[in-house]
């Protein structure tokens, strides 16, 4: 495990391949791999997606009227810039 979302999912990173994997705490223990997603990004691009979300957030707070269309388009295509579909698979869909 390397974290924590606060809400008690975790992410992890794999041992053997080095890739990025997320666990959804509703799914109660971890019997079965097939409640972990396996993002298939890097620890670097892991950081990436951290940092891009990081920026929303504080985009969000900040900003006195709502996120316009062309901000939310920016967003999910710098975060499918490190991954294709990675906006899809992202499981807190900000939009």
């Amino acid at each position: 495990m390397i974290g924590t979302t606060g809400q008690g999912n975790e992410w992890f990173i794999s041992k053997a391949n080095g890739t990025i994997w997320f666990y959804d705490h509703d799914h109660g223990e971890y019997i079965d791999l097939q409640f972990f997603i396996d993002f298939k990004i890097s620890f670097l691009e892991f950081l990436q997606l951290a940092f891009l979300s990081r920026d929303l957030e504080n985009l969000l707070d900040e900003q006195d009227e709502e996120i316009n269309e062309q901000q939310i388009a920016d967003f999910k295509k710098e975060i499918n810039s490190i991954k294709s579909d990675l906006y899809e698979l992202y499981p807190f869909q900000y939009f």
